[in-house]
């Protein structure tokens, strides 16, 4: 049983649905590729824990059968090799086990590796009765992107907290948030009712995926399926509500705000950023009538920085202060793509609204500032 396959398209795919193998791998049987084979046609899957992905490939093979290969070292195996087209041959040997052979034609170089019996690598299937909605690929690759920066952290809890997928008056929200950050984008799709939370690894997974017109998700509930392209991404929900999103809405305003240059803001904060320290990571925003005033220092009092910004000023009172990490609210202001953002502050205890300084936004950020403790 053999398959002859174009190298590049190969690696692509094999690049695609590697965003599955992680490097902490409970199941063994996760560590492999597995190769469907039916006439022609090849799909190959790689799966984690949470999550599936699916390519298709174009193949020069009879009849169907499955193999599965090593993921890592398959996939570097073909990266290092130039050749136009390989061949790869998979037999069970005399003693049970399964072994695949990696050949290039006309040459005497020969890599085998040794497999697993397909029939232990299960794959998730979403039910028939799945509902969907259909969105714009490129759309859905940046906000998932956006959503996935408030659960970065690598810890037991973050591994828990995942991305919300939700119905909006006017299509879909996405929300990814912890316990200090928040950020909320919206998608235009078909209408269908749907809440669910999906793992934050599918992000970069989804990021890595064909940019088709149009993308199609699906859930029955348990599981969520993703489709561009040839690609395909199945993963299990999270239940419970994960991220628990409505302690970030209390209080927040509308009304008043400060307008100021995005590119601007960017510079001061990674700036002050440079004079924050681990004992004091404070960046502490004061507003003067039409100015906006950066400043931090270190306990130690041995550095600090301050930079001024010119603002439009809509409501909030002079004096006003409040302060926050740098490192938390600077992907905010980066993520946001008009030249002005919008600032609403209320309260120096109250989460902050950044915006779009534009009438329809496509997305906000919700950040909790940081309560500075008043000089006696």
């Amino acid at each position: 049983m053999k398959i002859t396959v174009n190298r590049e398209s190969l690696l692509k795919a094999l690049d695609v649905v590697g965003n599955a193998l992680g490097n902490k791998v409970i199941i063994d049987s996760f560590r492999y590729i597995m190769f469907d084979v039916k006439d022609g046609k090849c799909y190959i899957y790689a799966r984690n824990e949470q999550m599936q992905i699916r390519a298709f490939i174009n193949v020069v093979a009879q009849g169907e059968f499955r193999f599965c290969v090593p993921g890592g070292k398959i996939t570097e195996t073909v990266r290092l090799i130039s050749d136009e087209d390989v061949t790869l041959t998979t037999k069970v040997e005399e003693n049970g086990s399964f072994t695949t052979m990696l050949t290039i034609k006309g040459k005497k170089n020969r890599y085998k590796n040794a497999g697993i019996d397909p029939e232990e690598y299960g794959t998730m299937v979403i039910g028939k009765d799945a509902k969907g909605f259909s969105v714009h690929m490129s759309s859905l690759v940046k906000e998932f992107a956006n959503s996935q920066l408030p659960v970065q952290p690598n810890n037991l809890v973050q591994m828990l907290t995942g991305v919300n997928i939700s119905s909006s008056d006017n299509g879909f929200s996405i929300v990814g948030a912890n316990n200090s950050f928040m950020y909320q984008g919206l998608l235009q799709g078909n209408k269908v009712d749907i809440n669910m939370t999906v793992p934050k690894s599918i992000a970069s997974a989804v990021a890595m995926m064909p940019i088709s017109p149009e993308a199609k998700i699906g859930t029955d509930g348990t599981h969520v399926v993703i489709k561009s392209g040839s690609v395909q991404i199945t993963a299990i929900l999270i239940s419970g509500k994960y991220p628990n999103t409505s302690q970030f809405f209390d209080g927040y305003s509308n009304d008043n705000y400060i307008a100021v240059n995005r590119q601007e803001m960017i510079k001061s904060m990674k700036v002050l950023r440079l004079y924050s320290t681990t004992e004091n990571r404070a960046m502490v925003m004061s507003v003067d009538k039409n100015e906006l005033t950066l400043s931090g220092k270190n306990d130690a009092m041995t550095s600090s920085a301050e930079e001024v910004l010119e603002i439009d000023n809509h409501g909030v009172e002079d004096g006003f202060q409040i302060a926050f990490n740098p490192t938390v609210i600077l992907p905010a202001v980066t993520n946001i793509e008009s030249e002005t953002v919008k600032i609403h502050l209320v309260s120096p205890e109250k989460f902050v609204f950044i915006t779009e300084a534009k009438e329809e936004i496509s997305g906000y950020w919700l950040v909790c500032p940081i309560v500075i403790p008043k000089e006696a």
